[in-house]
């Protein structure tokens, strides 16, 4: 199986794009690998990181506002 880190070399060499957060495919992982996981991504590669099915997508949402600031504009901007 490949490094996160190749997978994240290839995800930005293809897409000609930074790579801001991780989300993890939990299959075949215990809670506990996932949160080891998700621990050790953040500290490694300073890269936001959550399974979205077990832990939500608020810390994916959170980074995206950051990355892209025009989002959070966009939101509260909106007619009611």
């Amino acid at each position: 199986m490949p490094s996160i880190e190749s997978e994240i070399e290839q995800v930005e060499t293809f897409s000609k794009s930074k790579v801001v957060a991780i989300t993890l495919n939990h299959e075949m992982m215990s809670d506990a690998e996932i949160k080891e996981t998700i621990d050790e991504y953040e500290k490694n590669l300073g890269l936001p990181t959550t399974d979205v099915l077990k832990f939500g997508c608020d810390k994916i949402v959170t980074c995206l506002m950051g990355v892209f600031p025009i989002l959070q504009k966009s939101i509260t901007s909106k007619p009611k």
